[in-house]
Protein backbone atom coordinates (compact mmCIF):
# COMPACT_ATOMS: atom_id res chain seq x y z
CA UNK A 1 0.00 0.00 0.00
CA UNK A 2 1.13 3.60 -1.00
CA UNK A 3 1.69 6.69 1.42
CA UNK A 4 -1.26 8.74 0.42
CA UNK A 5 -0.55 13.01 -0.28
CA UNK A 6 -0.77 15.24 2.20
CA UNK A 7 -1.20 19.05 2.66
CA UNK A 8 2.07 19.15 3.85
CA UNK A 9 3.62 17.62 1.01
CA UNK A 10 1.72 20.16 -0.99
CA UNK A 11 2.88 23.17 0.93
CA UNK A 12 6.91 22.45 0.03
CA UNK A 13 6.14 24.28 -3.24
CA UNK A 14 5.02 27.47 -1.85
CA UNK A 15 7.84 29.81 -2.85
CA UNK A 16 9.25 30.86 0.02
CA UNK A 17 9.94 27.01 0.25
CA UNK A 18 11.11 25.63 -3.39
CA UNK A 19 14.77 27.75 -3.28
CA UNK A 20 15.44 26.74 0.87
CA UNK A 21 17.57 23.94 1.39
CA UNK A 22 15.57 23.75 5.06
CA UNK A 23 13.60 22.33 3.38
CA UNK A 24 15.80 19.23 1.82
CA UNK A 25 14.69 16.78 4.41
CA UNK A 26 10.94 17.28 3.71
CA UNK A 27 11.48 16.87 0.24
CA UNK A 28 13.84 13.76 0.43
CA UNK A 29 10.94 12.32 2.58
CA UNK A 30 8.57 13.55 -0.26
CA UNK A 31 11.11 11.70 -2.89
CA UNK A 32 10.81 8.11 -1.07
CA UNK A 33 6.78 8.31 -1.05
CA UNK A 34 7.10 8.75 -4.79
CA UNK A 35 9.66 6.22 -5.48
CA UNK A 36 6.83 4.04 -3.45
CA UNK A 37 4.07 5.23 -5.81
CA UNK A 38 6.71 4.36 -9.04
CA UNK A 39 7.37 0.98 -7.73
CA UNK A 40 3.45 0.06 -6.89
CA UNK A 41 2.76 1.83 -10.46
CA UNK A 42 5.25 -0.21 -12.23
CA UNK A 43 4.26 -3.69 -10.59
CA UNK A 44 1.03 -2.74 -11.36
CA UNK A 45 1.70 -2.52 -15.10
CA UNK A 46 3.90 -5.61 -15.40
CA UNK A 47 0.72 -7.35 -14.23
CA UNK A 48 -1.23 -6.01 -16.24
CA UNK A 49 0.63 -5.73 -19.52
CA UNK A 50 3.68 -7.38 -19.44
CA UNK A 51 5.71 -4.33 -19.94
CA UNK A 52 8.84 -4.03 -18.12
CA UNK A 53 9.88 -0.27 -16.80
CA UNK A 54 12.43 1.31 -14.41
CA UNK A 55 11.50 3.91 -11.92
CA UNK A 56 13.41 6.99 -11.49
CA UNK A 57 12.76 10.18 -8.84
CA UNK A 58 13.37 13.50 -9.48
CA UNK A 59 16.01 16.27 -7.77
CA UNK A 60 14.78 16.93 -4.72
CA UNK A 61 17.32 20.00 -3.71
CA UNK A 62 17.70 23.03 -5.70
CA UNK A 63 20.76 22.43 -7.99
CA UNK A 64 21.62 23.93 -11.61
CA UNK A 65 19.82 21.26 -13.18
CA UNK A 66 16.55 22.49 -11.63
CA UNK A 67 17.88 26.18 -11.67
CA UNK A 68 18.20 26.36 -7.99
CA UNK A 69 14.66 25.19 -6.79
CA UNK A 70 12.79 22.56 -6.82
CA UNK A 71 9.33 23.18 -7.71
CA UNK A 72 7.71 20.02 -8.46
CA UNK A 73 8.53 16.59 -7.93
CA UNK A 74 7.68 13.87 -9.92
CA UNK A 75 8.29 9.75 -10.56
CA UNK A 76 9.05 8.50 -13.53
CA UNK A 77 8.71 5.15 -15.45
CA UNK A 78 10.96 4.74 -17.96
CA UNK A 79 12.71 2.21 -20.61
CA UNK A 80 15.01 0.08 -19.31
CA UNK A 81 18.85 -0.07 -19.95
CA UNK A 82 18.08 -3.03 -22.07
CA UNK A 83 15.37 -1.48 -23.96
CA UNK A 84 17.53 1.47 -24.87
CA UNK A 85 20.60 -0.82 -25.69
CA UNK A 86 19.55 -0.97 -29.23
CA UNK A 87 19.06 2.87 -30.39
CA UNK A 88 22.13 3.50 -28.75
CA UNK A 89 23.57 1.24 -31.41
CA UNK A 90 21.53 2.83 -33.82
CA UNK A 91 22.18 6.53 -32.57
CA UNK A 92 26.02 6.32 -32.24
CA UNK A 93 27.89 7.99 -29.45
CA UNK A 94 27.16 11.04 -30.38
CA UNK A 95 23.19 11.04 -28.62
CA UNK A 96 24.95 8.37 -25.62
CA UNK A 97 24.03 10.34 -23.39
CA UNK A 98 20.65 11.46 -24.24
CA UNK A 99 19.63 8.10 -24.70
CA UNK A 100 21.21 7.01 -20.93
CA UNK A 101 19.02 10.30 -20.06
CA UNK A 102 15.97 8.71 -17.87
CA UNK A 103 14.47 12.12 -18.68
CA UNK A 104 15.07 12.85 -22.39
CA UNK A 105 13.08 9.81 -23.59
CA UNK A 106 8.62 8.68 -23.37
CA UNK A 107 7.57 8.68 -19.68
CA UNK A 108 5.21 7.74 -17.42
CA UNK A 109 5.11 10.30 -14.66
CA UNK A 110 3.22 11.05 -11.72
CA UNK A 111 4.53 14.53 -10.60
CA UNK A 112 3.36 17.17 -7.53
CA UNK A 113 3.28 20.74 -7.31
CA UNK A 114 1.45 23.39 -5.39
CA UNK A 115 -1.52 23.59 -7.91
CA UNK A 116 -1.85 19.31 -7.43
CA UNK A 117 -1.57 16.20 -9.07
CA UNK A 118 0.11 15.09 -12.50
CA UNK A 119 -0.66 11.89 -14.27
CA UNK A 120 1.08 11.77 -18.33
CA UNK A 121 2.50 10.40 -20.74
CA UNK A 122 5.23 12.66 -21.55
CA UNK A 123 7.70 12.99 -24.87
CA UNK A 124 10.93 15.30 -24.42
CA UNK A 125 11.41 17.36 -26.94
CA UNK A 126 15.03 15.96 -27.53
CA UNK A 127 13.60 12.52 -27.66
CA UNK A 128 13.18 12.71 -31.29
CA UNK A 129 12.78 8.94 -31.43
CA UNK A 130 10.11 8.88 -30.05
CA UNK A 131 8.44 11.76 -31.17
CA UNK A 132 9.13 10.51 -34.62
CA UNK A 133 7.02 7.28 -33.30
CA UNK A 134 4.05 8.70 -32.26
CA UNK A 135 4.24 10.11 -35.94
CA UNK A 136 4.68 6.53 -37.35
CA UNK A 137 1.89 4.89 -34.74
CA UNK A 138 -0.81 7.50 -36.12
CA UNK A 139 -0.07 7.42 -39.75
CA UNK A 140 0.27 3.32 -39.52
CA UNK A 141 -2.25 2.49 -36.58
CA UNK A 142 -4.56 5.39 -36.18
CA UNK A 143 -7.62 3.25 -35.28
CA UNK A 144 -5.46 1.33 -32.27
CA UNK A 145 -4.06 4.51 -31.20
CA UNK A 146 -7.25 6.27 -31.20
CA UNK A 147 -9.17 2.82 -29.26
CA UNK A 148 -6.51 3.34 -26.37
CA UNK A 149 -6.72 7.21 -25.96
CA UNK A 150 -10.63 7.33 -26.24
CA UNK A 151 -10.10 4.65 -23.29
CA UNK A 152 -8.39 6.49 -20.73
CA UNK A 153 -10.12 7.50 -18.11
CA UNK A 154 -11.81 11.06 -17.93
CA UNK A 155 -10.15 14.04 -18.70
CA UNK A 156 -7.30 13.29 -20.16
CA UNK A 157 -6.28 15.20 -23.18
CA UNK A 158 -3.14 15.18 -25.96
CA UNK A 159 -1.31 18.23 -26.11
CA UNK A 160 1.71 18.04 -28.66
CA UNK A 161 2.58 21.29 -30.35
CA UNK A 162 -0.64 22.99 -29.91
CA UNK A 163 -3.91 23.10 -27.48
CA UNK A 164 -4.32 20.35 -25.41
CA UNK A 165 -7.37 17.70 -27.00
CA UNK A 166 -10.14 15.94 -25.27
CA UNK A 167 -8.55 12.41 -25.28
CA UNK A 168 -12.89 10.97 -25.24
CA UNK A 169 -13.71 12.79 -28.62
CA UNK A 170 -10.25 11.75 -30.55
CA UNK A 171 -10.76 9.67 -33.85
CA UNK A 172 -8.62 8.28 -36.86
CA UNK A 173 -10.14 11.62 -38.56
CA UNK A 174 -9.06 13.93 -35.51
CA UNK A 175 -6.11 12.74 -34.40
CA UNK A 176 -3.74 13.60 -37.18
CA UNK A 177 -4.97 17.82 -37.06
CA UNK A 178 -3.86 17.52 -33.52
CA UNK A 179 -0.54 16.36 -33.96
CA UNK A 180 -0.37 18.62 -37.10
CA UNK A 181 1.76 21.17 -35.39
CA UNK A 182 4.17 18.68 -33.39
CA UNK A 183 7.50 18.88 -33.94
CA UNK A 184 9.79 15.76 -32.57
CA UNK A 185 13.17 17.85 -31.19
CA UNK A 186 11.20 20.96 -30.86
CA UNK A 187 7.79 20.62 -28.70
CA UNK A 188 6.53 18.42 -25.50
CA UNK A 189 4.42 15.88 -26.31
CA UNK A 190 2.08 15.28 -23.07
CA UNK A 191 -0.76 13.01 -22.68
CA UNK A 192 -2.28 13.37 -19.40
CA UNK A 193 -4.64 15.09 -16.72
CA UNK A 194 -4.64 17.44 -13.77
CA UNK A 195 -5.99 16.42 -9.90
CA UNK A 196 -6.16 19.35 -7.69
CA UNK A 197 -5.07 19.73 -4.87
CA UNK A 198 -7.88 20.12 -2.81
CA UNK A 199 -9.76 17.00 -4.27
CA UNK A 200 -6.78 14.76 -3.40
CA UNK A 201 -6.50 16.45 0.27
CA UNK A 202 -9.75 15.70 0.50
CA UNK A 203 -10.05 12.05 -1.00
CA UNK A 204 -7.27 10.64 0.88
CA UNK A 205 -8.76 7.15 0.95
CA UNK A 206 -9.63 7.33 -3.26
CA UNK A 207 -6.07 8.45 -4.17
CA UNK A 208 -4.01 5.12 -4.37
CA UNK A 209 -7.31 3.25 -7.05
CA UNK A 210 -7.58 6.61 -8.79
CA UNK A 211 -3.75 7.50 -9.25
CA UNK A 212 -2.94 3.99 -10.09
CA UNK A 213 -5.59 3.48 -12.37
CA UNK A 214 -4.32 6.69 -14.22
CA UNK A 215 -0.41 4.95 -14.83
CA UNK A 216 -1.60 1.65 -15.92
CA UNK A 217 -4.15 3.03 -18.26
CA UNK A 218 -1.23 5.13 -20.11
CA UNK A 219 1.20 1.63 -20.67
CA UNK A 220 -0.85 0.65 -23.49
CA UNK A 221 -0.54 3.68 -26.01
CA UNK A 222 2.83 3.86 -24.28
CA UNK A 223 3.59 0.10 -25.45
CA UNK A 224 1.93 0.49 -28.86
CA UNK A 225 3.84 3.90 -29.47
CA UNK A 226 7.30 2.25 -28.60
CA UNK A 227 6.20 -0.64 -31.25
CA UNK A 228 7.42 2.07 -33.68
CA UNK A 229 10.29 3.47 -32.15
CA UNK A 230 13.96 2.92 -34.01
Amino acid sequence: MVKPFRRHDFDLFTPDRVKDPDYDGPRLELKRKLKGWGEAARARIRQETGLELKVQTSLHRPYRHNRWRVDSQRVLLTATAGQKAGLERLLGKAFKSDVASGVVQMTIGLAISRPGLETALRVHPGAWWDGAAWEKAASAAPDRLVALLRALPPDFALAAGGDPAACAGLTAATLPGVLRRYRPAEHWLTLGRHHPREAMIEGLPDQEELLLEDLAALAPPYGLVKEYAP
